[in-house]
């Protein structure tokens, strides 16, 4: 069980079953894959990602109007039902899945469950995988404006002059 797993953490990884709650599954058996398959405790791989740094990132945070952002959202949901994605989960559910598996906790799948179960209408889980997404950008946009970027564009007034330009003095005072 899970409680075992994470005793087998401990004596693996001590550093990072601190970092890990004991009921965390997901991130358990990460660690456990990661060091089975490198023979190395996922502490070390965190520790190198943290001293080492072979580049040197330019960030461009490209900004939409929040109304075009989200209508472009519901075209996007709207064009993914259309192009299929009820059969593409059904194919996955066939495949022997299961609704609790965590690839279907994704935005766009978990939404579409009641419609596949015959509990809810196609259009109210469209609306709500719709709304869902919109929540998931609005919850980006909030976490961009924590960042640093080196140059901060409207989508529609980006210009490839401006951008060359920055990234040229970016680079040229590293």
């Amino acid at each position: 069980g899970l409680e075992s797993l994470y005793i087998l953490l401990q004596n693996i990884d001590p550093p990072a079953a601190r970092n890990i709650k004991p009921n965390d599954s997901q991130r358990i058996l990460r660690a456990l894959e990661v060091f089975r398959a490198t023979g190395k405790p996922i502490s070390e791989h965190w520790q190198y990602q943290k001293t080492k740094k072979t580049y040197a990132p330019y960030q461009i945070c490209l900004q939409e109007n929040r109304d075009v952002l989200y209508q472009r959202i519901d075209d996007r949901v709207d064009e993914m039902l259309q192009e299929g994605l009820l059969d593409e989960i059904s194919a996955v559910l066939a495949k022997g899945y299961k609704w609790s598996d965590p690839g279907f906790n994704s935005v766009g799948y978990k939404e579409f469950q009641p419609f596949m179960e015959d509990t809810d209408t196609l259009h109210n889980c469209l609306k709500i995988a719709q709304q869902h997404t919109r929540n998931y950008a609005k919850r980006q946009m909030t976490w961009y404006r924590k960042c640093k970027f080196n140059l901060s564009e409207p989508l529609n007034s980006i210009n490839i002059n401006n951008v060359l330009k920055s990234a040229e003095s970016y680079f040229r005072n590293l």
